[in-house]
């Protein structure tokens, strides 16, 4: 789910922007074409956990995609043959592409996921990453939410399942 306004993106469950207050949409493709641009398309720490990741972070396939990079799962429509993100040849099927990437790391410092890039690029990896904002609840004291709402962010970092244990080395040299 995403916030047709700040472009953020949310867990399953969600519906509303906690802070913009509008109603999230399903995909990007649904944000409007002057909102796309800014929206960071790239996903505790968690080292190597496989291709599916949490069901909260699941992605659901573009019913209007004819094809879909095998890294960030992107759908694309016929005629595109590489994903404009993660510059990779584009697979034609929704679970080719799922099954072909592993999450290699998930965490909350943004610093590792600096350091883990870093790594990532040195050892010419090619990677996909991807910021979730977990957006905590409020107190209510008689029925009135109180104190400020401080979304949380953590990050994943995803790569073929190909290159996972050589991405493992690579994060484990840069220590």
């Amino acid at each position: 789910m995403f916030c047709p306004e700040c472009q953020a993106e949310y867990r399953a469950g969600f519906t509303r922007c906690a802070d913009c207050d509008v109603n999230l949409v399903n995909s990007i493709q649904e944000i409007p074409n002057d909102k796309s641009d800014s929206l960071v398309a790239h996903e505790s720490d968690d080292i190597g956990t496989g291709p599916e990741g949490d069901a909260e972070t699941a992605e659901q396939p573009d019913p209007n995609a004819d094809a879909y990079c095998p890294l960030c799962l992107a759908g694309y429509r016929a005629g595109f043959t590489a994903c404009s993100d993660c510059h990779v040849e584009l697979v034609g099927s929704f679970e080719e592409a799922r099954t072909s990437r592993s999450r290699l790391w998930r965490g909350s410092q943004e610093s590792e996921l600096d350091r883990i890039l870093a790594a990532l690029d040195a050892e010419n990896i090619v990677s996909h990453y991807k910021e979730l904002v977990n957006v905590g609840g409020r107190a209510l004291v008689m029925g009135i939410p109180i104190g400020a709402r401080k979304p949380t962010f953590e990050y994943e970092v995803w790569v073929f399942r190909k290159d996972l244990e050589r991405a493992k080395e690579a994060i484990a040299e840069a220590d």
